[in-house]
């Protein structure tokens, strides 16, 4: 799948804004063993014809997730959560 640089810069943007503050930032992000290109494409290979439209790496209970906001085939917005330490997609809705 093509991605043009836009939407992968939008992409990192969304995933460094947030409600955390700066150093609880940095330690989410060290926390990872995936990265977020890696779970926007699990992402995307869940949903039927998804395509990422944003992501963001956030705490969800007590661990570090990236909730990847998608485009379904039917053009219906698809939230998908990949766990940013194993890989499973936990969430589709």
């Amino acid at each position: 799948m093509t991605r043009t640089p836009w939407m992968l810069g939008m992409i990192g943007m969304a995933m460094l804004a947030g409600g955390c503050a700066h150093d609880s930032k940095k330690e989410l992000i060290r926390s990872t063993n995936i990265s977020l290109i890696d779970a926007v494409r699990m992402a995307e290979a869940s949903v039927s014809d998804g395509k990422a439209v944003e992501a963001e790496l956030e705490k969800e209970d007590g661990r570090a997730m990236y909730e990847v906001e998608l485009v379904d085939a039917k053009k219906e917005i698809r939230k998908v959560h990949v766990d940013a330490g194993s890989g499973k997609v936990f969430k589709i809705h």
